[in-house]
């Protein structure tokens, strides 16, 4: 995609969201400073290419490692608060709700349905 063409859709994003934060949520300190910053990406991507080009790198970069923090900051916590102490409770209980039990004492590993489904309410309501 052209430079110019990038440029003008994140201005007129960027003004789209200094909008609603102005006139939705009353912010109005940080709807100045998104306008501002759009009317600097559209003037760089029209007339200062090079400048627009690092204001990309430098967003993208900062996109990388705040995805990366994010990750680390909050899915390891949530995984090791909620899903290991899930995971414990279910083996003291002795419960595997998968029925991942192996080698498996049936002849096959098909589960019966517990629906009928000849009748005519299993085809309307097909999940």
């Amino acid at each position: 995609m052209k430079i110019k063409t990038r440029a003008t859709i994140q201005f007129l994003v960027m003004v789209a969201i200094a909008i609603l934060l102005y006139t939705v949520l009353k912010h109005i300190a940080p709807a100045i400073i998104v306008g501002s910053f759009s009317v600097v990406i559209l003037i760089s991507g029209l007339f200062f290419k090079s400048i627009f080009i690092r204001i990309e790198k430098f967003g993208k970069s900062l996109g990388k490692w705040v995805g990366i923090g994010i990750s680390w900051l909050l899915l390891v916590p949530l995984f090791y608060l909620i899903f290991f102490p899930g995971r414990l409770i279910l083996e003291l209980m002795k419960k595997d709700p998968l029925d991942r039990e192996f080698p498996s004492l049936s002849k096959t590993c098909w589960s019966e349905k517990k629906v009928k489904t000849n009748s005519e309410e299993s085809y309307r309501r097909l999940f």
